[in-house]
């Protein structure tokens, strides 16, 4: 057993370098003395009111006798706080079950503070909420584009994935926690996505009217059991689906078609939720006995019979089937109309907190990740699939890889998911094969190795006639970016610039009209973005280094400093010395002090 030692915080200067500190500051010992006095009094106050609230606790820490250091072991456990805001899951990759083991605070895995939070919308052209759907059922909700679209809020949160041996787990918290990651609002279409073709721009809505003919907007088919009217838009290649995107809001990119970051994180939350890897397990309505979401999304659409016979394989569900279930997770049933009006298939339409169809159906263009699949070594090449990930829309790419990162290699081969590549961004494509429809992942992996090297887009999700080789964790790389096919299309996103948000956030801020909870909510937004790098506050910026008279954080300089500093607590290097300095004021260079 390790040894246990009690560990003290420890002063920074020796004794004679505090009796020579206390002999020239009698007075403000003094002072501090009656201030710490006044604290006291103040503290005691303060733990008479506390004691008065159940389950505070209250009193003084205790302090060694020697140092006056108050012990470590009476702050607050880092650990305990970090176990009470985090839930996730942890499975091993030896074990073929898709069941996951719930981990952290087991409360939360019965409220879901993180998944509850995502909520229907209309979104205006400009990134701005019109207004928030009703929670229960959205059929009464105007739904058809003339107010915006139809999109989820997916929140705010941090993750964290971690690799352990043979074990692996996805971690989610409301709360900034150390080591872990921040993912910002995003808003991804409650639906496949359409197109309004006079404008040739990328819809998320519920709307019969010709200008939104899905497929391949052939109009022969309208006012028949093949209608494509009401049905998300295929036969698009990415590089037209992300240009059709673009085209809600002239010179912005953070209108996107699906992006391969949402898609991930849609799976995590699913995952996390129903501690399955399973997508597919069937669906189930109640909580277990402990109060945990159980089952899965059901098969989703994945049994049509004889699609191409039917109407060549293009969409057949209308956008928006699934809206009498709100904001909530389900599925509802859709019968396959023949021409002689009998049934020939009837298929359970999925939704996942407001989206529906998260798999299944149709497959959906990706964008934000592609794939350098190489020859194999006798045909001169390095016999790997390189995966390439972008979480930044303006350098998404259907040429090349600048501004991608490589988190790992795809399986060259197709079948069964055995393991994906994980790593640290929870990746999500395959790097093993191996498993079955009832082990693993359970989902289906495609791909092919041409005898050149080529850049490849990546297809998610399977399609009506895949059966159980659908799913959320179902990929295809054997198609470049400029496919397009009947059964392929994708959906709408909205990625927000969130330096652009932050004016608007000022001015809630700043309105005494507004609610207390619109206030609270633009300053965690604000602070948010500055934290995580979003957004920058210009007077601490430090992008001009040695530059004076910009009030910047640090500056630079061969030598001693020889202008007074901008301010008190501004940091100066001399490049030549390696020494450091810290202002102590502004009034002459001689406030510059040498740490």
């Amino acid at each position: 057993m390790a040894e246990t030692n009690t560990t003290y915080y420890q002063s920074r200067h020796t004794g004679e370098e505090i009796d020579d500190l206390l002999d020239q500051s009698v007075a403000a010992t003094e002072a501090a003395n009656a201030s710490a006095k006044k604290a006291d009094d103040a503290a005691e106050n303060a733990n008479q009111e506390a004691a008065k609230i159940p389950g505070m606790v209250t009193g003084k820490a205790d302090l060694d006798s020697a140092t006056g250091f108050v012990k470590l072991s009476q702050l607050p456990d880092p650990l305990a706080q970090i176990a009470s805001s985090t839930y996730g899951v942890e499975w091993d990759v030896t074990d073929p079950s898709p069941q996951c083991r719930r981990i952290g605070n087991l409360d939360l895995h019965r409220s879901l503070p993180v998944q509850s939070r995502m909520r229907g919308c209309l979104l205006s052209d400009d990134g701005k909420v019109v207004e928030y759907l009703p929670a229960a059922d959205w059929r009464g909700a105007t739904r058809d584009g003339s107010r915006g679209q139809v999109m989820i809020e997916i929140p705010d949160f941090y993750y964290r994935f971690e690799t352990e041996g043979t074990l692996r787990r996805v971690w989610l918290s409301e709360q900034a926690i150390p080591g872990y990651r921040f993912h910002r609002r995003v808003y991804c279409s409650a639906y496949e996505a359409t197109v309004q073709r006079s404008r040739k721009a990328l819809c998320s809505v519920v709307n019969m009217d010709a200008d939104y003919r899905g497929g391949n907007n052939n109009e022969t088919y309208d006012g028949t059991y093949r209608t494509l009217l009401g049905r998300p838009a295929t036969a698009i290649s990415r590089t037209d689906f992300r240009n059709y995107a673009r085209r809600r809001k002239t010179g912005s990119t953070e209108w996107n078609c699906m992006t391969y970051d949402i898609h991930k994180m849609l799976y995590w939350l699913f995952v996390i939720e129903y501690a399955t890897l399973n997508s597919q397990a069937a669906f189930n309505a109640a909580k277990d006995s402990n109060g945990y979401a159980q089952g899965g999304l059901g098969a989703g659409v994945t049994n049509m019979i004889n699609w191409g016979g039917f109407n060549g394989a293009y969409p057949f569900v209308p956008c928006g089937h699934t809206d009498e279930l709100g904001n909530g997770t389900g599925e509802v049933a859709y019968p396959v109309l023949n021409e002689d009006g009998s049934t020939r298939c009837t298929v359970m339409v999925p939704r996942y907190r407001g989206i529906e169809n998260p798999f299944g159906h149709i497959w959906q263009w990706t964008d934000g990740i592609s794939i350098c699949v190489s020859p194999t070594e006798e045909n001169s090449g390095d016999g790997l699939s390189k995966v390439f990930v972008c979480t930044d829309p303006s350098k998404f790419s259907d040429s090349g890889y600048d501004g991608y990162s490589h988190v790992g290699n795809e399986a060259r081969a197709g079948g069964y998911v055995k393991e994906v590549i994980f790593g640290e961004g929870g990746e999500i494509m395959t790097s093993i094969v191996g498993g079955d429809s009832s082990t693993y992942f359970c989902d289906n992996h495609y791909t092919n190795i041409p005898m050149t090297e080529a850049l490849r887009g990546v297809l998610f999700g399977g399609i009506a006639s895949h059966g159980a080789s659908a799913g959320f964790v179902s990929a295809a790389s054997d198609n470049s970016p400029s496919t397009t096919s009947a059964f392929i299309g994708s959906r709408l996103c909205f990625v927000p610039h969130f330096g652009l948000d932050l004016p608007d956030a000022f001015n809630v801020l700043a309105a005494s009209n507004c609610s207390l909870e619109a206030r609270v909510t633009a300053l965690e937004r604000t602070l948010t973005a500055v934290l995580s790098g979003a957004a920058v506050i210009p007077a601490l910026q430090v992008r001009e280094l040695g530059v004076w008279g910009s009030n910047n954080l640090i500056l630079t300089g061969s030598g001693a400093p020889a202008k007074a500093p901008d301010r008190a607590g501004q940091l100066y290097i001399d490049t030549a010395s390696g020494a450091v300095y810290k202002s102590t004021g502004n009034a002459a260079v001689s406030d510059w002090k040498n740490l």
